[in-house]
């Protein structure tokens, strides 16, 4: 009978659940890129100076030699600048959009940001507001947690109550006995005896799950509201977002900055 509780917590989890599509990704110039167009740009430089310094030398003498050198030195370390800069750019930008970074959940939960608001502001927020339809959410999931919590003591008060058959399989070995009861007669009243009481002891055991199966439908109506508190909790995120699906990993951020 295990099975079945179970079963019916799962059916009202999954019909209750919002489908909730990650979000696409952002294409962005890799840090690689950046740097080998700085290193270009840094051996162009050095090129430039070399150069000069030689040429410089063998025309004019020292003194030229020293002036090219200077201007392609000077030239080979600018260029070696650009190039550790457009380095460190570019690691900044890969580093913003790794997936799932918290910089990109954080673009991603737009207003959702205001989570972090003091507690003041919540006490105090408008429910038509971006905090008071964030603590809408709050509340909601509190109560989800509560449904849940309340569904999973029943269960297992249940399978803990009862390990017993289902009402149909009792009901066909009544039957069976019933039947060759029956068929014996009266003339053996010794073999009667022995079906009899095999018999009786079949009807108790049908009476005691017949009580289980009528306290799982009971059942029912905690995992209707279990199921009910999901759908509350979900259109109220959605809600909160303006309309928006949240990817699971900005939701479990959400999550996390309201303590949830």
């Amino acid at each position: 009978m295990t099975h079945v509780i179970r079963s019916m917590l799962v059916t009202a989890s999954v019909s209750a659940m919002a489908l909730v599509p990650l979000s696409a990704g952002v294409v962005m110039l890799s840090s690689d890129t950046v740097a080998a167009q700085g290193q270009g740009g840094g051996a162009g430089g050095n090129g430039g100076g070399n150069g000069g310094g030689n040429a410089g030398g063998n025309a004019g003498g020292n003194a030229g030699g020293n002036a090219g050198g200077n201007a392609g030195g000077n030239a080979g370390a600018n260029a070696g600048g650009v190039a550790a800069q457009g380095r460190g750019d570019g690691q900044a930008m890969a580093d913003g959009a790794q997936p799932g970074g918290l910089g990109a959940l954080r673009s991603e939960l737009q207003g959702l940001n205001a989570a972090n608001a003091a507690p003041q502001a919540f006490e105090n927020a408008a429910p038509n507001s971006q905090v008071g339809r964030i603590a809408a959410y709050y509340d909601a999931a509190e109560d989800a947690e509560d449904a849940a919590a309340e569904a999973e003591a029943e269960i297992a008060a249940l399978e803990a109550a009862y390990d017993g058959r289902a009402t149909g399989a009792i009901e066909a070995d009544i039957e069976a006995v019933e039947a060759e009861i029956d068929a014996l007669g009266e003339t053996d009243a010794d073999a009667r005896a022995e079906l009899e009481a095999q018999h009786d002891a079949l009807t108790t055991e049908l009476d005691a799950a017949a009580a289980h199966e009528s306290d799982i439908a009971e059942l029912e109506a905690v995992i209707d509201a279990y199921a009910e508190a999901q759908e509350t909790e979900n259109a109220a995120l959605l809600e909160a977002a303006n309309g928006r699906d949240l990817s699971p990993e900005a939701r479990t951020e959400l999550d996390a900055m309201l303590g949830l």
